[in-house]
């Protein structure tokens, strides 16, 4: 998520981080720099990109994530408003 409402969505998402790694079905990472306007909710593992006899599981692994991804978010992203996001106070 980047600008200009990366921080609300973030923060809405957030609030239901719980429920979202429980529906994803493992912990994402969860990133939010105070010092850049950028936020990230991710998976990753480690890969070697140079091998290609590893590219078909590495692909299927790809899909089947972006698959839960999107049946996990597509409902909340579309639904997120950054009016109602109200940061804490420091």
């Amino acid at each position: 998520m980047t600008r200009p409402y990366s921080k609300a969505f973030y923060g809405l998402l957030e609030k239901d981080r719980a429920a979202i790694d429980a529906a994803f079905g493992e912990l994402l990472t969860w990133y939010n720099p105070t010092d850049q306007n950028v936020c990230r909710i991710y998976i990753r593992r480690d890969a070697d990109i140079r091998d290609q006899t590893l590219w078909p599981d590495q692909h299927r692994w790809l899909k089947a994530k972006l698959e839960r991804l999107r049946a996990v978010f597509k409902d909340r992203a579309v639904s997120l408003n950054p009016t109602e996001w109200r940061p804490e106070a420091p």
